[in-house]
């Protein structure tokens, strides 16, 4: 068991804890006019991307996730990709930016086609 200091613990199950230590470098938001397509690859109705936020600190700025009812051409056209859930469009799955999580994401991207 290690030491951790300055973390307060949670022993309860399911309540989540919201004391965690704070960061002292801020982690800035993606900005959705400013990001890169890497990859992509459409499975049926539904797309998985990975896309960089140069602006955006944590895993590089990198995010995968899956878009329903998109194609690759219709990304190619966008100005502005966010990469946060919203109601009616957005991404409805976010992965971390791993091969483990492009295998992760193709896999939900199925389920999703059949939805």
């Amino acid at each position: 068991m290690g030491l951790r200091i300055g973390v307060k613990s949670c022993s309860t199950f399911p309540k989540s804890c919201s004391t965690f230590p704070k960061s002292s470098v801020p982690l800035p938001a993606p900005d959705p006019a400013n990001f890169t397509i890497k990859r992509t690859e459409e499975v049926g109705d539904a797309l998985v991307v990975m896309a960089q936020y140069p602006d955006c600190t944590n895993y590089e700025g990198k995010k995968i996730m899956v878009f329903p009812r998109m194609t690759t051409k219709e990304l190619l056209r966008l100005s502005h990709l966010d990469p946060h859930f919203q109601l009616d469009e957005g991404p409805v799955a976010r992965f971390e930016p791993t091969e483990r999580g492009w295998d992760l994401a193709i896999a939900c991207a199925k389920l999703v086609d059949k939805a």
